[in-house]
């Protein structure tokens, strides 16, 4: 299953931000292999007022490093992350071999979480729902009963301002401009689609963007109001983005990280992690941040958003 960060629908919307989009073949040990048409995309940013730029290669297969290089030189990336899909038959261990004979150390400050949950899609709606755990299937039938969910076209610009209003409003942690948002959007096409929950009364609850790879629907942004809170319309938003991922074909749903162990430093994610391992779903694990700096300074990770 190819990742959300390795489609051509999220290469369009780096591009739409200005990033350099390029490419570079995957890892081989083999000379024959290495010749293969370049596959893995590789994001570029150039840094303001500085001759130099930084780079990410996200969720791929390992790169040829030494193409890497090539494009680094080319460009004078002074900083470039790599932070690679699950990689079969691979130990961890391995991997980091792998990167640490080419320069790279691994990071503390991933840019993409390490750890997600995924569910099967292939399920009933039925069976899909008796799979969540018992106070989310009651939160998600209390919600059905106050609560109305709508699929919202953002591309008139007063919808556009009242969805990213109320974002600003109620969201947690990063919330994109709403030029971001349309910019993603457009990318996407219909892949994406934004599902809003509503009162009653017409008040929007809560929100959630989802995107769409060959077979996966990613949960990539989400919040919910107070009042979404009280009337658990989150679960309700979660619950109706997989039944309208299945409509659209879809044979999984990525909850897009939750808190992982192996990175402390990020307890604050302790909280999301719980509600969304209530609708269960498969643990699925990845490498981690390997960075390489060819510049003795670092840069803030805002650069790399």
């Amino acid at each position: 299953m190819t990742d959300l960060r390795q489609s051509s629908s999220y290469a369009r919307y780096m591009a739409s931000r200005g990033w350099i989009v390029t490419k570079v073949p995957p890892f081989s040990t083999s000379l024959i292999a290495q010749s293969r048409r370049a596959s893995i995309d590789v994001f570029l940013k150039k840094l303001p007022l500085v001759p130099f730029s930084v780079m990410k290669i996200q969720r791929s297969p390992l790169p040829d490093f030494r193409a890497v290089d090539l494009i680094a030189k080319k460009y004078r990336s002074i900083l470039t992350i790599i932070e690679p899909g699950i990689l079969a038959e691979t130990l961890t261990s391995e991997v980091v071999a792998i990167f640490k004979s080419h320069g790279y150390r691994q990071g503390r400050w991933p840019l993409l979480p390490t750890l997600t949950l995924q569910v099967n899609l292939r399920l009933s709606p039925t069976t899909l729902l008796h799979s969540f755990k018992k106070d989310a299937r009651y939160s998600v039938r209390k919600a059905q009963r106050f609560c109305r969910v709508k699929l919202l076209d953002l591309r008139s610009a007063g919808k556009l301002t009242y969805f990213s209003s109320s974002w600003k409003r109620y969201g947690r942690g990063f919330v994109p401009t709403p030029i971001d948002l349309r910019r993603l959007i457009e990318a996407f096409g219909n892949k994406a689609f934004v599902l809003g929950v509503y009162s009653r009364n017409d008040n929007l609850l809560a929100g959630t963007v989802i995107l769409r790879g060959d077979s996966c629907a990613w949960y990539y942004y989400a919040f919910t109001s107070p009042l979404g809170r009280l009337l658990s319309a989150g679960y309700l938003a979660v619950w109706e983005a997989m039944l309208e991922a299945k409509r659209r074909h879809c044979t999984a749903f990525d909850f897009e990280g939750i808190y992982d162990d192996r990175l402390p430093q990020l307890k604050r994610w302790k909280g999301f992690t719980v509600f969304k391992k209530k609708f269960s779903g498969k643990v699925v694990s990845y490498p981690g941040s390997f960075s390489r700096l060819r510049f003795p300074f670092s840069l803030p990770f805002h650069f790399l958003r």
